[in-house]
């Protein structure tokens, strides 16, 4: 998430300070700042407040405030009142003890170059400070104590100025205190978030008391910058119509911050009825079409008609079918809050108790999916952090394990426990899945292949190419045949196994294998591709040559064997080294004056794989991994 501003004043007195308008949190967070001046002789500040809501600041008496910390990036000197020194850039504080007024001098800035700035908290009230431009760098930590906010200004004494700046926050590990409540013993206990905590367990293990445990140690800290929607989410305080009133936009952000007060105060005991409808109706208006585009694509469409007195504007209805919005069903009810607020800017961290509460398994997948690019920052989500209290496996992150936090009682006690690894994640998985192992792990599609070799190249391939973006499924796996010959018991073996209980072959529409020994039955390919419906013969593909191994880089293999192969005489090599296994019991034959097994090979020549080899596979098989890709369920 970039967040884009000019600070511009053709105002030439002593103090023409122009303020970001945005109040920019500091613990947990870290910023990149990109700063392109227009102007010959520029400063931006970063003036630091104690105040979680950032009052405090004035664009006037910069320093005269011992309270409030001041860090800048100066262009140019003014030693006798006249500007000078373009080429000269400082990072420069005020206020801040035990360091140098003059944190960091370079005499080799390009005039008007760009000039990056990073900031990011730091544990014990510090924060470090980078600035780059050209040759000119500099990393210093300094102690901002018990400043919790900062604002940017941007100005230049007595002279017109424009600076045109973005702001890219982002994440770092915040450390959260839970502690005084019942349920953990008044044991402090401490969590570390990044982007996303999933607290889970069974029902009555304690999660939705962690979860208020976790939002009032965020809350002591971050004030009205976080939200949290309680299992009455459902309800509307409101039956009329979504509405615009009059309110400014800086009425409708206090309105908001009071809202979000009012549900975190009663989060412990019964919560308070929110009207949702306007929730809505105070968010900026780019908000709410982001809310509406994402609601008229999961749910009924949504139609507005406008309400006018006189020329103006002061209305709008909404309505679904002739309905109200929210008479749809328990499913937009419950989504609508979240959406809402993942959607909203003013909101940085939210914490949702049961997001899974009336929504079926394609709903919560879709609403996971929006909480993770809100984590993330993209598909325009404002970058935010968010907490969950679920018992359902959907909710899970299987992206980053370590995200996921197990919640369990013992003897009335409440403890949390961060899983570690894919194995801890399985079993929470069983158990909140009511240990049905028909629920469980089965994989996105299937490739079938002849051999063990050919198996440990293609995954080889897929891993790197997973790593690399060009594949998007996460749970590719490969099925060795050992044999063409095997191919049609062994594959309808496997779409037996993985029947529905309906007995409906789920994967038989997403089967792919690649074979590179045509069988005697030269019918066999043809009759696979008949039975699982393969008339493009996309999903099933005959290689030219007899084995995998023709298909392994060469630049590989010369890498490891310190060698300088052509392809023909690396063709020969395989030829022959192929004919001596056929023709012997043992598994091991030599290949470049080593003996080693086709296993061992395909093994060695994986391993030794980089990213740009990808570009040396042959075709036909980056074509079927891609098809295997593009069919696996998501």
């Amino acid at each position: 998430m970039i967040i884009p501003f000019l600070f511009k004043n053709s105002n030439r007195n002593e103090v023409n300070d122009v303020p970001h308008p945005k109040i920019f949190q500091i613990e947990g967070y870290a910023y990149t700042i990109l700063i392109r001046p227009k102007c010959e002789f520029w400063r931006i500040g970063l003036r630091f407040s104690n105040d979680i809501r950032g009052s405090g600041w004035s664009t006037t008496h910069r320093y005269n405030n011992s309270e409030i910390k001041h860090i800048e990036v100066c262009v140019g000197v003014r030693p006798d009142g006249s500007w000078q020194n373009p080429n000269s850039i400082q990072l420069q504080q005020y206020n801040i003890q035990g360091v140098d007024d003059t944190l960091y001098t370079c005499n080799e800035y390009l005039e008007q170059a760009e000039v990056q700035l990073k900031i990011e908290s730091k544990p014990f009230g510090k924060i470090q400070v980078q600035i780059f431009s050209g040759n000119c760098f500099s990393a210093t930590e300094v102690d901002l104590g018990w400043s919790k906010t900062f604002q940017i200004f941007g100005w230049s004494d007595f002279t017109d100025f424009e600076i045109d700046m973005d702001v890219t926050p982002g994440l770092v590990p915040l450390t959260l205190d839970l502690k005084d409540i019942k349920a953990l013993s008044n044991r402090r206990t401490s969590i570390t978030i990044e982007k996303l905590a999933v607290f889970f367990g069974g029902n009555n293990c304690g999660k939705t008391s962690v979860l208020v445990a976790a939002c009032n140690a965020y809350h002591d800290k971050h004030y009205s910058s976080m939200d949290y929607l309680g299992l009455n989410r459902i309800h509307s305080a409101s039956e009329f119509d979504f509405e615009i009133d009059a309110l400014s936009e800086n009425d409708k952000q206090s309105k908001q911050a009071e809202n979000r007060r009012r549900r975190i105060e009663n989060s412990l005991g019964q919560n308070e009825i929110f009207d949702w409808m306007e929730e809505l109706a105070l968010q900026d208006e780019e908000t709410r079409s982001k809310v509406f585009t994402w609601i008229n694509t999961h749910f009924e469409r949504w139609e507005f008609e406008e309400q006018k007195t006189g020329k103006y504007v002061t209305g709008v209805r909404a309505r679904v079918n002739q309905r109200h919005p929210l008479d749809q069903g328990t499913g937009v009810r419950a989504v609508l809050p979240i959406i809402t607020q993942l959607f909203n800017p003013q909101v940085e961290l939210l914490a949702v108790d049961e997001p899974e509460f009336g929504l079926e398994p394609r709903m919560q997948k879709m609403v996971f999916r929006a909480i993770k690019n809100a984590t993330e920052g993209v598909n325009g989500f404002p970058l935010k952090r968010v907490i969950l209290a679920t018992h359902s496996h959907l909710f899970l992150d299987r992206a980053d394990v370590t995200n996921n936090f197990s919640i369990t009682k013992n003897e009335g006690v409440v403890h949390v426990t961060q899983l570690a690894n894919i194995e801890e994640l399985q079993n929470s998985t069983y158990k909140l899945l009511g240990s049905n192992p028909n629920d469980l792990f089965f994989p996105s599609n299937v490739v079938i292949v002849e051999g063990r070799s050919d198996q440990i190249f293609l995954n080889g391939i897929y891993q790197l190419g997973k790593h690399s973006n060009l594949f998007e499924s996460e749970g590719l796996v490969f099925h060795y045949l050992e044999g063409f010959d095997k191919l049609a018991i062994g594959s309808e073996a496997i779409a037996q196994m993985l029947k529905t209980q309906s007995y409906i072959p789920v994967y038989k529409d997403k089967f792919c294998g690649l074979f590179d020994r045509p069988h005697r039955n030269g019918k066999l390919i043809e009759d696979v591709r008949e039975y699982f419906n393969d008339s493009d013969k996309r999903r099933f593909v005959l290689l030219e040559m007899p084995a995998i191994e023709f298909y392994y880089p060469v630049a590989i293999i010369n890498k490891i064997f310190s060698v300088k192969l052509t392809k023909s005489e690396y063709e020969s090599i395989v030829q022959g080294y192929l004919d001596t296994i056929r023709g012997s019991r043992s598994p091991l034959a030599e290949f470049l004056g080593t003996p080693i097994s086709k296993v061992d090979l395909a093994e060695a020549v994986v391993k030794k794989m980089a990213p740009e080899d990808l570009q040396s596979i042959d075709p036909n098989i980056l074509s079927l991994l891609k098809t295997a890709d593009e069919l696996a369920y998501k």
